[in-house]
C-alpha cells in the first residue's frame, strides 16, 4: 500500500515516523516545499498522480485543509484519507465522491479515554470537566511564534481549533452538546491575533453537564478530565497518564506513563486501515467545526 503525506511540518513528520512501523505501508511519498534528502516528493499537490496512492494524509496547516481535500475528492474516488485535526477552519460543504475521510483526533486512542468510555457505558453521568493548557511559545519552541499557524486566526489558529481534541472526545464520550454558553478571547500578552483562552459550559443530548476550558497560557502542560457519575468519580491526567477512580465501595489508581503522540497516531492509522472502530469520521469532525463556529457566533 502506497501512502502520500501532504505537508511535512511536525504533524507530517509524526505521520511519516508512525507509518514506517505499519507493515501494510510499502512506500511513503510527500508533498512539501522542503528539500528532502531522500524519498519521492512533489512540490505541489496538483502534480501528484493521486490515483497511485491508497492512503492519503493531509497534514498541512488548517487553513489549507478544505481546498486540498476538495482537490483530492474531485480527482479520485474510493480512497482512504486522513486529515489532521481540525477538519476545517470553518464549516464547509464537501462531496466525498466515494472517498472515506477520517480526522486525526488520536486522543480517542488514549488508554484512559477508552477506559472512560467503558466505565460510562451503562452509567448515568452527571458532569464532565475537560481542560487543556499549554504555553504556546514552549509548545511551538522549534519555531518563532510569527512562523506558526497557531498564532493566526487566518491560518486556523486559536485554542478552539488547535486544541479541539477536548471538544471531540467530549462528543465522542457523551454525545452532541446541544446547549451551551461560552467565552473566548486573547487574554495574555502573547504576540498573536488568535484567541488564547476559551471556556464553555454546556449540556449534551444525554444530559451530561460539561465544562471545557482551553488555553495557550499555562506554563504547566495540563490535560485533565474530571467525571462524576452516579456510581463513581474519576480524575484523569492524560498528559502524565494517571487515573484516580473511586466508587461507593472501592478506589484505585492506575498509571500508563506520559502521553505518547506517536503511539496514539500509530494506533489510529492501524484502526483506519482495518476495523475503524474508534476513528473520527468526517461527519463527526464536522460537528466539532460547527460547534466552534457557533461559539464564535456568540461574539458577533
Amino acid at each position: 500500500m502506497k501512502a502520500l503525506i501532504i505537508g511535512f511540518g511536525s504533524a507530517g513528520k509524526r505521520h511519516a515516523r508512525t507509518l514506517t512501523e505499519i507493515s501494510d505501508i510499502s512506500e511513503i511519498h510527500f508533498v512539501t516545499k522542503q528539500e528532502l534528502k531522500k524519498g519521492i516528493f512533489y512540490r505541489n499537490l496538483e502534480e501528484v498522480p493521486l490515483d497511485q496512492y491508497n492512503y492519503i494524509i493531509v497534514a498541512s496547516e488548517t487553513s489549507k485543509h478544505y481546498e486540498q481535500l476538495k482537490f483530492i475528492v474531485s480527482n479520485v474516488s474510493n480512497k482512504i484519507i486522513l486529515c489532521e485535526k481540525p477538519l476545517f477552519s470553518k464549516r464547509e460543504s464537501l462531496s466525498l465522491n466515494g472517498n472515506q475521510i477520517f480526522v486525526g483526533y488520536q486522543l480517542r486512542y488514549h488508554h484512559f479515554i477508552k477506559k472512560l468510555r467503558e466505565l460510562t457505558k451503562n452509567q448515568k453521568v452527571f458532569s464532565c470537566f475537560a481542560y487543556c493548557g499549554y504555553y504556546l511559545p514552549f509548545w511551538r519552541n522549534d519555531r518563532n511564534l510569527a512562523d506558526t499557524y497557531s498564532a493566526f486566526q487566518s491560518k486556523g489558529g486559536g485554542v478552539m481549533l488547535d486544541l479541539s481534541h477536548e471538544i471531540d472526545y467530549i462528543i465522542h464520550l457523551f454525545g452532541d452538546i446541544s446547549k451551551f454558553h461560552a467565552y473566548f478571547s486573547r487574554i495574555s500578552n502573547l504576540d498573536i491575533d488568535s484567541e488564547d483562552y476559551m471556556t464553555m459550559i454546556g449540556i449534551t443530548n444525554s444530559g451530561v453537564y460539561v465544562t471545557i476550558t482551553l488555553d495557550y497560557i499555562s506554563l504547566i502542560n495540563l490535560r485533565l478530565i474530571i467525571v462524576h457519575a452516579e456510581e463513581f468519580s474519576a480524575y484523569i491526567d492524560l498528559y502524565n497518564g494517571e487515573l484516580k477512580y473511586k466508587d461507593k465501595k472501592n478506589e484505585f489508581t492506575e498509571s500508563v506513563g506520559r502521553l505518547d503522540s506517536d503511539k496514539l497516531t500509530k494506533e489510529m492509522h492501524e484502526d483506519i486501515l482495518s476495523s475503524r472502530k474508534i476513528a473520527c469520521s468526517f461527519n463527526e469532525a464536522l460537528k466539532v467545526v460547527e460547534l466552534i463556529d457557533s461559539i464564535k457566533e456568540l461574539s458577533k
